[in-house]
């Protein structure tokens, strides 16, 4: 009912979620949310937590289309993370979106300062990448409308 007031009034919603599980307790109402949402995106991390995670709930994952996975602090100076994300890019493929976002200590300091990091660091890398996800994003929604909506 929520996603359906504010698609009367907004072009486009943001809606944060906590963590979710792709076990099959919870595949039930994400199917569900997935019926009625444009894009998920979802964030992980770089690294063996993450990718044990995606090896055992793949499938799962698989079965929701509408899901992009986004790479959260990849670390550009760590051999892990870069051999990683080329790993998860080859799984992954296409559900892995293509520029990750780098770990910058901006992001931190403007949390701690109660605001976007757009706002108190706007020549940060993490500012520019947000931005660049965010323009992904409406090319994404905008291009694809078929396949999305």
């Amino acid at each position: 009912e929520m996603l359906t007031t504010l698609a009367d009034q907004f072009d486009y919603a943001i809606i944060h979620l906590p963590s979710v599980s792709f076990t099959s307790s919870f595949m039930e109402p994400l199917r569900d949310l997935h019926a009625t949402i444009d894009l998920h995106l979802v964030v992980i991390n770089p690294d063996t937590a993450c990718y044990s995670i995606l090896d055992a709930q793949g499938e799962s994952v698989s079965q929701l289309s509408k899901i992009k996975l986004l790479a959260n602090k990849f670390y550009s100076t760590s051999e892990v993370s870069s051999d990683f994300s080329f790993y998860m890019k080859k799984i992954w493929g296409e559900t892995l979106i293509s520029n990750p976002i780098h770990f910058d200590e901006a992001l931190a300091e403007a949390t701690a300062n109660l605001q976007t990091v757009g706002c108190y660091s706007p020549g940060s890398l993490a500012a520019a990448e947000f931005k660049t996800l965010a323009l992904w994003s409406i090319a994404a929604l905008s291009c694809d409308e078929g396949s999305y909506a």
